[in-house]
């Protein structure tokens, strides 16, 4: 669960697991200071390190070496009725096979954040017990 703290600043919020901290801010434009991430950056990070984590633990699990991945994710909202996460996975320096990069490609829709992303969702106003 993410928990989080309004600051005196007007939009800097900060937000916690119980054992990590961040911080969330508007722009400048829009009266933030930019002191942390924007919000719909946290949810390109969320993807993007999931699809990393994931990737990595499974070429571990294999013994493969992937020095130099890098997954680059952008909330794409240009066009308002569907607005779509587009991902990009960069290999690096890695010489894989086709098939193994392929493999890879497959092993990245299967994160956990991507399944999630990917299904229907809603977002409900609940009284949590905590």
């Amino acid at each position: 669960m993410i928990v989080t703290r309004s600051h005196a600043e007007p939009y800097t919020i900060e937000f916690s697991d119980g054992k990590h901290t961040g911080l969330a801010d508007a722009i400048v434009a829009d009266g933030g200071r930019e002191a942390g991430f924007k919000p719909f950056a946290l949810l390109e990070a969320s993807l993007a390190t999931c699809i990393a984590m994931t990737i990595r633990m499974y070429t571990d699990r294999h013994g493969w070496a992937l020095p130099d991945l890098e997954v680059r994710v952008k909330y794409d909202q240009s066009r308002a009725d569907a607005p779509v996460l587009r991902y990009d996975i960069d290999f690096g320096t890695s010489d894989l096979a086709p098939d193994i990069r392929e493999r890879l490609l497959r092993v990245a829709q299967a994160c956990p954040v991507h399944k999630a992303l990917s299904n229907p969702m809603s977002v409900a106003h609940s009284e949590l017990v905590v």
